[in-house]
This record gives structure tokens, sequence and C-alpha cells, in this order.
């Protein structure tokens, strides 16, 4: 599995190395760039009766205005480009007006669909807070139980409303990428420029953010795609040259930041 990788120039010869990890602890070339995985997904949802859904790529330290659900009937659709799963947090507070105040949701990332469960324990959406304090007594219902009878696809058929047992209140819930567990995402080796220039369609789309590493810092730079393809393809030219035994040092370098170092 594969998280970020890197490309460097050593003794005018190029070094690509795969990590599970985005954050860089040393550096090994003056010029050594650093691939991150970036991703998408997307959020569908609906907030009886008003809501805001923000997001957060600090881990929840700020947040940013998504999109304002006013009128509960119309589902709320978010597509998240810049995921990060370390760092992403999606949250929503929701404000009843009377009658039944209510909330559901389904996530969809990597693959895969994270809706609202029963327990709300169960999932990886969670309760965060209420205006009246009353986050334990939860009351759950079927997606298409009255009296909301919805139909929104992009909603799982699993997925469940939750509220408290009170109205006129405010509940807020987060969803926190960093919860899930999965294995890391894929980097083919073999892809052709055509392929990286094309992309794939949502949500299993990836693209590669460039950083230069330091010693103490990362600084975001722009890289052509020819640039990319490097990265993406030099591994397999390292072992075509293993082959013919021509790149002793160069493999030797390989060998050490694939053994000894996290990027």
């Amino acid at each position: 599995s594969c998280v970020s990788f890197t490309w460097a120039l050593y003794d005018s010869k190029s070094v690509c190395t795969l990590y599970d990890s985005k954050t860089p602890n040393q550096q090994w070339s003056p010029q050594q760039i650093m691939c991150g995985l970036r991703e998408s997904a997307q959020v569908a949802l609906h907030c009886d009766n008003v809501g805001t859904l923000d997001i957060s790529y600090d881990a929840g330290q700020s947040f940013e205005t998504l999109a304002i659900q006013s009128q509960w009937t119309i589902p709320v659709y978010a597509a998240l480009d810049d995921v990060e799963q370390d760092t992403t947090v999606l949250r929503l507070t929701c404000a009843d007006q009377g009658v039944v105040g209510g909330f559901i949701a389904t996530v969809r990332y990597r693959g895969a669909d994270y809706s609202t469960t029963q327990p709300v324990e169960n999932g990886y959406w969670k309760v965060v807070s209420s205006s009246d304090e009353a986050t334990i007594a939860l009351v759950y219902s079927p997606k298409t139980a009255a009296p909301w009878h919805i139909d929104t696809a992009a909603i799982a058929d699993d997925a469940v409303w939750i509220w408290n047992e009170n109205i006129r209140n405010t509940m807020v819930f987060e969803f926190r990428f960093a919860d899930l567990e999965m294995e890391a995402p894929q980097v083919h080796m073999h892809a052709s420029a055509s392929d990286i220039d094309a992309g794939v369609s949502a949500p299993q789309r990836v693209v590669m953010r460039p950083m230069f590493i330091g010693t103490g810092s990362l600084l975001v730079v722009s890289l052509a795609v020819n640039v990319l393809l490097a990265c993406c393809l030099c591994k397999g030219r390292l072992h075509q040259e293993k082959k013919k035994g021509s790149f002793e040092r160069v493999n030797d370098l390989e060998d050490a930041l694939e053994g000894t170092s996290t990027a």
C-alpha cells in the first residue's frame, strides 16, 4: 500500500520510493520531491428542519461552510475533492423548529458507504453536542419512516434518522475520516500518460499533490504531468536496472530509503 512517494536525484540518477506515511522526517537529497495522495468523497444528507454542513482540513481546529439546508425535504449534496484522511472532518449543525427533528446521512469514500447507524456508536457519525444536553437517549427511525418518507438515492437504504426525544433544539454531528480503518490506496506503477491525464471516475479518483521536502517544513509546488509520470514509473525502471547490475549506489540508497526511513 502507498500513502506517498518521493522522487529524488542522487548521483545523477533517479530514486523513487513508496511510503506508508505522508509526514517527512528526513531529507535524502537536495532535490527531493514528495508526492502525497489526495482523494475525493461525496456526502448526501437531510436535516429536519435547517442545518449547516461545515468541513475542516485541520482535524477540527477550524471549519468552513460547505452547504446550508433551509428546507429539509431538499437533500444536501456535497462533493469533497481534497480529502486528507488524517485531517478532514465533516460537521453538521441541525436545528429543529418543531414537530420532530431528524438527521440522516451517507458519506461515500473509496467505494464504500458510511451512513448514520443505530446505535450511533456503531457508525462513524458521532453526536458532538445538543442544545438541551440530551445526547444519550436517542431516537432512531428507518430512512423511509414517517413523517419523512424520503427516497434520496445517494443515501443508503440502511441509513437511519437520528435525533433525541426533544424538539425545538439544535444537535451537532461530526464525521472524522481519520476514524475509518482501511488500507491505503494502491499506486499503479504501469499507468500511461493518457491514464494520468484522464484520471478515473469518482469516487476512486486519486490526485497527486507534489511537495518539496525541507528539514523543517513543506512547500507545496506545482509539477508537470511528465514528472508525475516519472514518479509513478521510476520504481519499475529501477528494478529493471537492478537486473543489469549498473546502479549499485542508487540501489543502496533505495534500500536505505525503504528500510530505515518514512517520508
